[in-house]
């Protein structure tokens, strides 16, 4: 049984534990790790955050060491190597720090900030009996080793070390073998990112684009690529690179949730297969949300913004706060209207943005050692926008290059033929040297963005398609697709609607060991609207056309995890997911197109590594993925594409990683 007394002291906490039983235990903010000798031993600390530190000479000297983890916040410790007292111990990665310690009892010593633990020394500390009142031993800079603790740049040593979750459980940034770019939402508001295509913009080898390969604009098809790799496939189960909101994947959607209320979002770039699982072959994004706060706390932000062709406003806020001891939450909510850069021929804004959202978290402590978390958002947004043209201006026969090329069957890879083309006996108009500027007399912007008049030359006209039940006759099969929708746009554009539910959890075992999981569920609908002629005069006015899509997703994950204090270390997960999408296209005239698509995933990962020594770490990690997809195209009745179905496809992998992790000494920082 663990009795925890705590203490508000110059509004930090502190406490003290009284055990009747060994073991590493940790307790809310608390970095607690006990055994009873305290005499000189054999003691072995690579360079790492001072609060994981202090972990490690608790656990190696035997001695029960309480520390409030935010006072360590920003500091690195040396490397400590052979005999040491625990005195010794801790005045040497103490020096300078600005801490000090303070032994409760034969088997309890408490570090905290100097000034803190003065305040406290005239009154009861620790509730244990026949405690004696002892002096405030600081840190002396004498008894340190001869290597200096290596110290972050004052500008990062204000916010601390970057903590990432990339390997599913906390590390220092600089410590992790991997590609990790991190930012906290304050980060994100300093450099004016709110979107995730604007993310992009500031990490090197990462890229977010709102329309990906086979969509027409808007935000509902965006393709993700790290260091240069993508696919050419719209599909969300075909992708090289995903995006995940609190470790659940997010395969749609996303590109219209506004990144206002984030405790971090963390860029992984290179394989992350054995953690995040499919579609990760190049990189994940993992989007993590803020958590309640202790004390009640709120913001509100404005703004306002003009371009040459519109005026756009922004407003939003944030309340967090404890709702009991154990219960706290934080809501925020958002509307903003993004002006746009250039206008339809009929006048109306080409480009525009309107987006409402709500975002929320709450925490539930059942006990001091498990944590239920929910998080989720909604989001409600629209847009104008729309892929227009540039008509190329090199003439027939006025080009002299040619290409060459293969055609292969997409279901079996088998090559159907090869071509070469010669450009200059073509009978078509060419770009050829360069693409002109968007802005070039060549530039055809789309004749009407709100809804064409009568008498406009429209190519093809939607209204008439059922909606009701997007049932393609050719096949007399209906889709699950049952008409739910985010309502027609008015005109050229987007609407969107997309939610997910989030619930996780976290238990820390008696053993030392922490089990976690997940639960999450989300559904991104989209109805667009736009010129199949893409602003081109050569066959109308307006070719109006569109298609309607829906995805839903679901997600499980448990996982348990070692004590991460001792030289051997692991992790052992089993995760699910399913996915259903269903798209359906107005390209032509009814029935239209159908694109059915459904996918289960199970997978079994886990990761060990071990410390060769302070320098050098192994790890191994894998995953072993059952993955079944089931695709059908529906296309035009006696038209190519016809129908198409591709029979149910099953995968079965094993897919391992293994790292050789060098962490250079102190002397060599």
């Amino acid at each position: 049984m663990v009795r925890k007394h705590s203490y508000i002291l110059s509004k930090r906490k502190l406490a003290a534990i009284a055990m009747s039983a060994l073991g590493p235990t940790g307790l809310g903010g608390l970095s607690v790790a006990t055994a009873q000798d305290s005499q000189a031993k054999e003691m072995l600390v690579a360079p790492q955050s001072l609060s994981d530190a202090i972990n490690v000479i608790a656990t190696q000297s035997g001695v029960q060491i309480v520390l409030y983890s935010d006072d360590a916040w920003g500091m690195i410790s040396p490397r400590l190597e052979g005999l040491y007292t625990i005195e010794e111990a801790l005045n040497a990665v103490l020096a300078e720090s600005g801490l000090a310690y303070r032994r409760i009892n034969d088997r309890t010593i408490a570090v905290a900030p100097r000034e803190l633990l003065e305040e406290s020394n005239n009154k009861e500390f620790a509730p244990v009996e026949n405690s004696p009142e002892l002096e405030i031993v600081p840190a002396r800079a004498e008894d340190q080793p001869p290597a200096q603790p290596p110290r972050l740049p004052d500008a990062l040593r204000r916010e601390g070390i970057v903590y990432v979750t990339a390997r599913k459980r906390d590390e220092a940034a600089l410590a992790i073998p991997i590609s990790v770019t991190a930012f906290s939402q304050d980060a994100l508001i300093e450099r004016g990112v709110d979107t995730p295509a604007q993310l992009s913009d500031f990490v090197p080898g990462f890229k977010f684009e709102n329309t990906g390969p086979g969509g027409f604009a808007g935000r509902s098809n965006p393709v993700v690529r790290f260091r240069g790799v993508g696919t050419q496939s719209g599909s969300a189960s075909a992708r090289a690179g995903a995006l995940f909101w609190d470790g659940a994947y997010v395969p749609d959607g996303f590109g219209v949730v506004p990144l206002i209320d984030l405790q971090q979002v963390e860029v992984i770039k290179g394989p992350q297969t054995a953690f995040f699982g499919r579609n990760t072959f190049a990189g994940a994004v993992n989007f993590i949300p803020s958590p309640p706060t202790e004390a009640f706390e709120g913001r509100l932000t404005t703004s306002l913004s003009r371009t040459d062709e519109d005026t756009g406003y922004g407003l939003s806020g944030i309340f967090s706060g404890p709702v009991s001891d154990r219960l706290s939450a934080r809501v925020a909510l958002s509307t903003e209207l993004k002006p746009a850069d250039y206008k339809f021929r009929d006048g109306t804004a080409y480009g525009e943005e309107e987006t409402h959202a709500a975002l929320g978290s709450i925490h539930f402590e059942l006990s001091d050692a498990t944590k239920l978390k929910y998080s989720g958002f909604y989001v409600d947004s629209r847009d104008t926008t729309a892929l227009a043209s540039i008509s190329a201006d090199v003439q027939p026969g006025d080009c002299l290059g040619s290409y060459s090329g293969q055609i292969r069957n997409v279901a079996t890879n088998e090559l159907v033929t090869s071509f070469t083309t010669n450009l200059s006996q073509g009978n078509a108009t060419h770009f050829c040297g360069s693409v002109p500027d968007w802005d070039s007399p060549n530039f055809n912007a789309i004749f009407y963005g709100g809804t064409p008049p009568a008498t406009a030359n429209i190519g093809a006209e939607i209204s008439g398609v059922n909606l009701g039940t997007f049932e393609n006759v050719q096949t007399g099969v209906a889709s699950e697709f049952s008409g739910e929708t985010s309502g027609a746009p008015d005109g050229i554009g987007n609407t969107y609607e997309v939610w997910r539910q989030h619930l996780s959890f976290e238990s820390d075992l008696k053993s030392g060991h922490k089990l976690a999981g997940l639960a999450s569920v989300g559904k991104s609908l989209n109805y667009a609207i736009f010129d199949q002629n893409f602003g081109s005069p050569n066959f109308g006015d307006l070719f109006y056309t569109g298609y309607v899509q829906r995805s839903e997703d679901k997600s499980l994950e448990v996982r348990m995890s070692s004590p991460q204090d001792g030289r051997v270390r692991y992790m052992l997960g089993a995760s699910y997911f399913g996915q259903d999408s269903d798209l359906f296209s107005f390209a032509f005239a009814p029935p239209g197109l159908l694109l059915l698509e459904r996918g289960e995933v199970f997978g079994i990962f886990g990761a060990a590594e071990i410390d060769l020594s302070a320098e050098l770490t192994l790890s191994a990690e894998g995953r072993w993925q059952d993955d079944t997809q089931v695709e059908r195209f529906n296309g035009v009745p006696g038209n190519s594409p016809s129908t198409t179905s591709a029979p149910e496809q099953n995968f079965k992998e094993f897919m391992p990683r293994i790292i050789l992790a060098y962490q250079p000494n102190s002397e060599k920082y």
